[in-house]
């Protein structure tokens, strides 16, 4: 691909943003990394194709106007389950991805008859704020007494260049506080692994470029084969070639 994609814009390709499937996770996405790397590639970023197919809406929104309008089943059937009207929806709060981009904010606010929504939370990073908030709860004093019976927690994410999440939650009212620090350490190749790798795939690029090319040549020669036995099949050409020529 790397190669493609070289030959197609005329120029050595170093940086790149690779779509991978929604389903991928933490690992697949280092997986895919690692292999960008070893591919030569500067992996900029890893990114959903649905949010790439999000992104590219930009060019042509009416190409998902589908996708979009699509996007209020969900809150409808949700709705339905729930036995509630619209109209009794006190707050309105966004999670995921996909729920940052204007267009699906503007029809989920229509669809709720103008209702502002809650943007108080960054939805990529609402679950996890929930999560991290009822892990406060759940692992402090069973007795502490807060205000109005709501605790207060100051939750505070932090990832660094290297993907790695820390989030921390603290108690205001007794100052306890947790920790958790998430990696992405699982299944991803070591900074030696790679090296062996690109190592091992440059010993063999002559040996690869030469078997690309006797593969090339062979689908030559048999395309040319084909289309010569099409044109002395023609019936336009019967009688023009001998039987000699043939």
């Amino acid at each position: 691909m790397k190669e493609f994609a070289e030959a197609y814009l005329g120029k050595t390709v170093t940086n790149a943003v690779v779509s991978v499937p929604a389903y991928f996770n933490d690992s697949h996405h280092q997986a895919t990394k690692d292999a960008g790397t070893i591919a030569g590639l500067n992996v900029l970023r890893i990114i959903d194709e649905p949010t790439a197919a999000a992104i590219s809406c930009g060019l042509g929104k009416k190409l998902n106007a589908d996708l979009f309008c699509g996007t209020l089943d969900p809150v409808e059937k949700a709705l339905q389950d729930a036995k509630l009207d619209k109209s009794q929806i006190h707050d309105i709060v966004l999670v995921s991805d996909s729920t940052c981009i204007p267009k699906i904010q503007k029809l989920l606010q229509d669809f709720f008859s103008g209702k502002e929504l809650n943007k108080s939370i960054n939805p990529v990073e609402a679950v996890a704020y929930g999560a991290a908030v009822q892990a406060a709860i759940l692992s402090g004093d069973k007795h502490t007494s807060c205000s109005h019976g709501v605790p207060q927690i100051e939750v505070t994410f932090d990832i660094d260049a290297n993907g790695i999440l820390s989030v921390s939650a603290v108690d205001k009212s007794t100052r306890k506080e947790n920790k958790i620090t998430i990696t992405n350490d699982k299944g991803h190749l070591s900074k030696e692994d790679i090296e062996r790798m690109v190592q091992g795939a440059e010993k063999h690029k002559a040996e690869d470029e030469k078997q690309r090319d006797k593969v090339s040549s062979k689908n030559s020669l048999e395309s040319y084969a084909f289309n010569m036995k099409a044109t002395v099949e023609d019936e336009k050409l019967q009688g023009k070639i001998n039987d000699e020529d043939k």
